[in-house]
């Protein structure tokens, strides 16, 4: 049960978390859930590059090892078996329960949304490999400058996509009087 309450589901990887400056408000009414470790979102900017990779990307095999990359790790973050809902009874079982059963240290990791990184890694570089693509073809149709200037523009909007409202700190009444004896 450990297992598969730490497991994502698909509706994980489109909730950003509700302290999200971009996308909070979207998803703030909809939180659902406590721990923002449930939360994959990797950000449309991201997803749009990756996307430009695969239609656009050239021969090479980096391309497929990221798709390859991305796709094993989303899909070992859904766990054991595939679940749409919180507590549905579907019992689709995917890749993690082979990992899980069979692979020795494979039940080690109880928290199957933690190779999420995985994911995030191939999308790193599929979304890299799209924007090496595009800045390719922007290179040859327009003025060297503007590539420079939409490459500022392309990490500014991914550092907004990213940026998450400061946290609250609560203060603490025994450490403001000084320390107890």
């Amino acid at each position: 049960r450990e297992v598969e309450y730490w497991s994502a589901r698909p509706q994980t990887w489109l909730a950003a978390t509700p302290n999200n400056l971009v996308y909070g408000g979207l998803v703030r009414a909809h939180a659902w859930t406590w721990s923002t470790e449930l939360y994959l979102f990797p950000g449309a900017l991201a997803v749009a590059l990756a996307v430009v990779a695969i239609v656009l990307g050239r021969r090479g095999r980096l391309r497929w090892y990221a798709l390859a990359l991305a796709c094993a790790g989303s899909v070992l973050t859904l766990g054991p078996y595939l679940h749409l809902a919180r507590r549905d009874t579907a019992r689709f079982p995917l890749p993690y329960l082979l990992l899980y059963r069979f692979v020795p240290g494979g039940d080690a990791l109880r928290a199957p949304v933690r190779a999420a990184p995985i994911a995030m890694l191939g999308l790193a570089l599929l979304a890299a490999i799209g924007w090496k693509r595009l800045a390719a073809v922007m290179r040859r149709r327009v003025h060297r400058w503007t590539t420079s200037l939409a490459a500022v523009a392309v990490c500014v909007a991914l550092c907004g996509e990213y940026a998450v409202a400061p946290l609250h700190p609560a203060p603490a009444p025994h450490l403001l009087r000084g320390a107890p004896p």
